[in-house]
C-alpha cells in the first residue's frame, strides 16, 4: 500500500514539474521522479521505531501501591515496590522475595538530617527477567520510609526511589524503579536529605538528579528498627531472578557510608547483618570499619 502511493505521489509530483516547465528538460524530470519515488517508497514501507518499549530505559512515572492491592504494571512488567522487611509480600508472580545487606547497629534513635552512600552498578546491564534493588533505606520522624538507589528493572539499571504515607495497612508507597536510566559499571552517590517536612533524594556521580517528596518529616530517625521494622540499612532487596532461587550475577559494595546528625556531622555508621529467611545461603556480607558494606552473590 505504501509504495502504490508512493509511486502515485511521485508521477504526480513529475507531472506537476512539467507543467511548471513546459516539458522542457524532460531527462531531469523523469530521474527527478524516479529519485523522488524511491525515497517515499523507503519512508512508507520502513517498519515505525517507537520512542519506548519495555526495556528502553525510558523514564518511569512515579507509581503508587498500597498494602493488599495489586503490584502496578509497567509495559506488561510487574513492577514490585521496595517495602520494609516485615511486609514482605508473597506471590505466584515472583520466584522469590529476600533481602541481603547491613543494618544500623544501635538500639538508640539518631536524629538525622542526611544519609549517603556510594554504589557501583553491575559491570554490564543486568539480566532482562531479574527485577531487584539496591538501596539506602530509612524512616524519618513522620513514619516516611525513605529509600534511594537503583534497580535491575528488566534488563536495564533505573534510578531508584521510594517514600511513603499513611500508616498500617492503609500504608501508600510512592516510587519509581526506573525515574533514570543508568549506565553499567558506574559509581553513583545517594543522598537523603529531610528537613521542614519534606525528603530531597539526590545522585550525583555519573548523572545529576534531585527530588523532594513532601513526606511530612523534619528528620530521619537512625536506629536498627523503627516500629518494629528494619530502620537505616543498606541492602538488596530482590523479588525476582531468572534462575528460581537464585541471586543477583553481581556483588555490591556500599561505600563512603555516612550520616549527619541533626546537630552536625558526618559519622560513619557501624553494621550488623540484615538477613531474611529465602536468602540464599551462599549470600556472604561483610562490614568493614571505614562504614563499607559489601554484599557478595
Amino acid at each position: 500500500m505504501g509504495l502504490r502511493f508512493a509511486r502515485i505521489l511521485g508521477k504526480s509530483l513529475m507531472v506537476g514539474l512539467m507543467a511548471s516547465t513546459g516539458g522542457r528538460d524532460m531527462k531531469k524530470l523523469i530521474s527527478l521522479g524516479v529519485v523522488t519515488s524511491v525515497i517515499l517508497s523507503l519512508m512508507l514501507s520502513a517498519p515505525l521505531v517507537h520512542a519506548s518499549s519495555p526495556n528502553s530505559g525510558g523514564p518511569m512515572p512515579e507509581l503508587t501501591w498500597t498494602e493488599g492491592s495489586p503490584y502496578p504494571v509497567v509495559h506488561g512488567h510487574t513492577i514490585f515496590p521496595p517495602v520494609p522487611e516485615s511486609r514482605s509480600a508473597s506471590s505466584s508472580g515472583f520466584f522469590t522475595h529476600w533481602y541481603a545487606g547491613g543494618d544500623y547497629d544501635s538500639s538508640t534513635q539518631q536524629p538525622a538530617r542526611t544519609i549517603t552512600t556510594t554504589i557501583t552498578t553491575g559491570t554490564t546491564n543486568p539480566n532482562s527477567a531479574d527485577f531487584y534493588y539496591v538501596l539506602v533505606s530509612a524512616f524519618d520522624n513522620n513514619g516516611s520510609y525513605d529509600q534511594l538507589g537503583f534497580s535491575a528493572d528488566n534488563g536495564v539499571w533505573g534510578l531508584s526511589y521510594s517514600w511513603t504515607s499513611g500508616n498500617g495497612k492503609h500504608t501508600v508507597y510512592h516510587y519509581s524503579a526506573n525515574a533514570l536510566q543508568l549506565a553499567p559499571k558506574t559509581a553513583y552517590t545517594f543522598t537523603i536529605t529531610v528537613s521542614g517536612g519534606a525528603a530531597t533524594f539526590a545522585v550525583t556521580g555519573g548523572t545529576s538528579w534531585s527530588l523532594p517528596a513532601a513526606t511530612g518529616g523534619t528528620n530521619l530517625v537512625l536506629a536498627n528498627f523503627y516500629a518494629g521494622y528494619y530502620d537505616y540499612t543498606d541492602y538488596e532487596e530482590v523479588w525476582q531472578t531468572s534462575n528460581h532461587g537464585g541471586a543477583p550475577q553481581f556483588n555490591f559494595d556500599f561505600t563512603k557510608n555516612s550520616w549527619t546528625g541533626t546537630s552536625g556531622g558526618p559519622n560513619k555508621p557501624t553494621w550488623t547483618t540484615f538477613i531474611t529467611p529465602k536468602t540464599p545461603t551462599y549470600i556472604v556480607l561483610s562490614f568493614l570499619v571505614n562504614g563499607n558494606v559489601i554484599v557478595t552473590n
